[in-house]
């Protein structure tokens, strides 16, 4: 019995129980592609490494796989066939380091014009566009900016009030007469619409923004924006990753300025709400590679002040 027979006669059966399994068809039948379809009796260990380690996988792809094949091949050596083929041990989880996305001012700008081609039933196009650039400008986590108020927001004095997402209280932060501008206008645009709710940010109902709702009308605002990662990681780009984005953009620029960024990371950390510097500190990698001898200064006198 060759590979892609067994592979139907073992979806037969999962199917017979009630299971679709259509998604690990497609699997097994790429496994008998990468094997060419030989007989099960002659599967090699060196086929089924070749079907789990393709290119671009994940761990979790990885593992959601040998998990398939392990049920296949048990399947059939129940019944006498490929016995004396032996599954490996499991693929062990390689540690991943995740690296956000930075967006450019090109790709925001794309952003927000592919938002007013792209409107959601619930949330208005102005709700999103002051969200995004209430994100972008502040640095500020979507929690934070799905839970402020309209009290919040002082116009007078130019700043707002956070609330923090990973410890109690909340941070007044100043704010670019820019920004400042850009959320009058959308306070007034839902006065005049009738839409003003208890929080800042609203949908058309005046009810708060959802957290699932929002990331998945901005995923379909990237897509509009061909808005992708070109930095080989198979990560799509994130809301949150406006706040990494912030990071590298205030210290990109104070490294051109010619500041002491042993000064200015602390007051970043403070600014964004972080607890320590640890985060604020891993964003100083993600700068641009022509700052790369000033951060090399800075990560060694940080290690000789230790």
């Amino acid at each position: 019995m060759n590979l892609l027979e067994a592979a139907e006669l073992y979806l037969a059966h999962r199917r017979a129980e009630g299971i679709a399994y259509k998604n690990q068809a497609g699997c097994l039948r790429s496994l008998c592609s990468r094997a060419e379809s030989k007989d099960i009796e002659e599967l090699r260990i060196e086929d089924l490494h070749s079907y789990l380690r393709a290119d671009g996988l994940t761990h979790a792809t990885v593992s959601k796989r040998f998990t398939l094949v392990a049920k296949f091949i048990q399947f059939h050596q129940d019944r006498g066939r490929a016995t004396s083929f032996k599954m490996p041990l499991r693929p062990r989880h390689a540690p991943q380091v995740f690296t956000p996305h930075i967006y450019t001012s090109a790709e925001v700008r794309n952003i927000l014009v592919a938002s007013r081609s792209r409107a959601h039933g619930s949330i208005p196009t102005q709700t999103f566009e002051a969200l995004i650039l209430f994100l972008y400008a502040t640095g500020s986590s979507l929690f934070s900016a799905m839970h402020l108020r309209n009290e919040d927001l002082d116009v007078e004095r130019s700043n707002v009030t956070l609330e923090n997402q990973r410890s109690n209280g909340k941070r007044t932060i100043p704010l670019n007469q820019q920004l400042v501008a850009t959320l009058v206008e959308y306070a007034s645009w839902k006065s005049s619409n009738s839409i003003e709710g208890g929080s800042f940010f609203v949908r058309a109902d005046r009810s708060p923004l959802v957290k699932e709702t929002v990331g998945s009308h901005f995923r379909s605002i990237l897509k509009a924006a061909r808005c992708v990662r070109r930095d080989g990681s198979h990560c799509r780009p994130r809301l949150h990753d406006f706040r990494a984005t912030f990071a590298v953009q205030r210290i990109s620029g104070w490294i051109r300025e010619g500041e002491d960024l042993g000064t200015m990371l602390p007051a970043l950390a403070a600014y964004m709400g972080m607890i320590d510097l640890t985060v604020t500190e891993r964003y100083l990698a993600l700068s641009p590679e022509r700052f790369r001898k000033e951060l090399q200064k800075l990560s060694a006198s940080t290690q000789s002040a230790v």
